[in-house]
């Protein structure tokens, strides 16, 4: 959290640099919070979980938390609620790239931080990128709120004993059907666990696929 008036009190070009520091450290405790959930719904060790979310962009750890979400084992009010967790930090990454990444300055104009941004997609831009100090408050404060949403999301994998549905042998029900790790209704009796692969046709290069007449 931004305590403003202690902000206030600093001089501009350190109160800058204070800012700047002070929204990084809230998204890593944000995102050290996203590693654990994972972690958690993978059933990773502590030192699994560090290891494997070092080599993980964060953009990849938002698809596989949201693949998780969107199995057959949570209700729609705690799939929809996580989600929009996930969408919002999604959305937010575009700041943290801004304040990790650009030059930055106090603002000659206000009280809190100029960025100097530049954008080279197509066409070269050069927006103007200010925050106030009332504005990183605000946006620590989301980061917050997001660590505390995932959170409870570490709680949910727990108690839905993500992991050890992952593992199981026969994961029908989280995949919708499909049957694609397990036994599906389509494969013969006699080869269990081909799940769809057992439903097409096996055919060779001298023997042609059957019509479809």
């Amino acid at each position: 959290m931004i305590d403003q008036k202690a902000f206030l009190a600093l001089p501009p070009a350190t109160r800058a640099c204070a800012l700047v520091g002070a929204y990084l450290r809230s998204w890593a405790i944000m995102e050290a919070q996203l590693n654990r959930t994972l972690g958690r719904a993978l059933g990773l060790s502590n030192l699994q979980t560090v290891v494997v979310t070092r080599n993980v962009q964060l953009r990849d750890k938002l698809h596989m938390v949201k693949t998780l979400l969107n199995l057959e084992v949570f209700n729609e009010e705690e799939r929809t609620t996580h989600l929009k967790t996930i969408k919002r930090i999604t959305n937010l990454s575009t700041d943290r790239n801004t304040v990790a990444h650009d030059m930055f300055h106090e603002d000659e104009k206000a009280d809190g931080v100029t960025f100097f941004a530049v954008k080279a997609k197509g066409n070269l831009e050069f927006p103007d990128i200010r925050w106030s100090v009332r504005a990183f408050a605000e946006k620590a404060e989301e980061l917050f709120e997001l660590y505390q949403n995932l959170k409870n999301l570490e709680h949910l994998m727990g108690r839905v004993n993500m992991a050890r549905i992952l593992a199981s042998e026969k994961p029908n029900a989280l995949l919708g059907g499909l049957g694609l790790l397990g036994p599906h209704p389509l494969h013969s009796q006699g080869s269990p666990g081909l799940g769809l692969l057992s439903a097409i046709p096996q055919t060779d290069d001298q023997t042609p696929p059957a019509s479809e007449d």
